[in-house]
């Protein structure tokens, strides 16, 4: 049986009662108090999420754009900077690989973001059609590289505004940037993935807690 993989913030989520349970070969907790009270805070308030479980590739060079055009549905060579893309990656007969998210940093650079159990499915396609295109274009599989928070729910913009995030109060849906919080950098995203206004937020690991520790201090009210 292949070791469970644990998250960065597992001792902070079990000083905090989570219930752990084994999703896609992660332990993940998955609950603190009841199902119904959980989902009430996200619908009415906020609730926070740990999803550092998720697959983050960097795609650059000058063909990132076009390969990625050919690689999913959307269009992303178009996408302004700042854009975050929601898209199927499908395959030659249409059915679905992954669906995923990109986030446009520049014309030459991109950060896509897959899901956790189809990490190593997902880059061995990425390398099977960089090497059938020919395009001109690298990715790295930085997955261990970040850790991914989010705050979810209609109150979820006053939370990071109390934590000291003031730039989130300008950032529009499906829009992303980096900034700076606590001496660290930070890349915040606002696409809302449970259907309620929400913020993902990109930190490295060994910054994680700190940020965790904000936000649910700004939240507990």
């Amino acid at each position: 049986m292949p070791e469970i993989k644990q998250i960065p913030l597992h001792d902070f989520h079990a000083r905090q009662g989570a219930r752990f349970v084994d999703f896609g070969g992660w332990n993940m907790p998955v609950q603190y108090t009841s199902i119904l009270e959980e989902h009430q805070a996200v619908r009415e308030a906020a609730g926070f999420f740990d999803v550092s479980h998720m697959g983050e590739f960097h795609v650059q060079g000058p063909d990132a754009g076009a390969f990625l055009d050919r690689l999913l549905v959307n269009n992303i060579s178009s996408a302004p900077d700042g854009k975050a893309i929601y898209s199927p990656m499908c395959a030659e007969d249409g059915t679905v690989v992954d669906d995923l998210i990109v986030y446009r940093i520049r014309a030459s650079e991109f950060l896509v973001c897959v899901n956790a159990s189809n990490i190593d499915k997902d880059f061995a396609w990425f390398q099977e059609k960089a090497g059938t295109w020919g395009l001109d274009v690298s990715f790295e599989d930085q997955s261990p590289q970040w850790a991914l928070l989010a705050v979810q729910g209609p109150k979820a913009e006053a939370i990071l505004l109390a934590a000291g995030l003031d730039e989130v109060s300008g950032l529009k849906r499906f829009r992303h940037q980096q900034v700076a919080f606590q001496g660290n950098t930070l890349r915040i995203c606002r696409t809302g993935y449970t259907g309620e206004d929400g913020f993902e937020i990109y930190v490295r690991p060994d910054e994680a807690e700190g940020l965790a520790q904000a936000l649910v201090d700004a939240g507990a009210a």
